[in-house]
């Protein structure tokens, strides 16, 4: 704390699995548009972000907010899940997931798509599984599984 205003300073950003995937994956992806390109992209969509903060963002100095990355995700023209998981080798490569540890790529895509939860319980399994699929997307989109 400041002890003039009594206001938490701000220490680093902690940057977790999930906000490191997301700055290589930005970086991965942005290429071939340019940094300018981009940011004009995102502001004909209506959200300004500037070649500044697009930087700090790709480096991990900034974190992306969940507007940003929406825009960001439909300039890319990819989905925003994109942006959020890890880009692996192939389904059993172990990836990082914030509050998850080390998984399966192909567990934590599954999980993101709402096909199947991460943790089921051993009392109830299929149960568990069931409701994850039922409360994770809206009842018109469950038919597209």
């Amino acid at each position: 704390m400041t002890k003039a205003s009594g206001i938490k300073s701000r220490g680093p950003i902690e940057r977790g699995p999930t906000a490191q995937q997301v700055a290589a994956n930005l970086r991965r992806l942005r290429v071939p548009l340019s940094m300018a390109q981009l940011v004009a992209r995102a502001a004909e969509l209506g959200r300004t972000i500037s070649i500044d903060s697009l930087s700090s963002m790709e480096l991990g100095r900034r974190r992306v907010d969940v507007d940003d990355l929406m825009v960001l995700a439909q300039v890319l023209g990819v989905s925003p899940l994109a942006l959020l998981l890890p880009c692996s080798d192939g389904p059993t490569a172990t990836v990082e997931l914030t509050g998850s540890g080390s998984i399966t790529a192909a567990a934590a895509w599954a999980w993101a798509e709402g096909s199947h939860p991460l943790v089921v319980s051993a009392a109830d399994p299929a149960g568990d599984a069931i409701r994850y699929r039922l409360d994770s997307r809206p009842a018109w989109a469950r038919g597209q599984q």
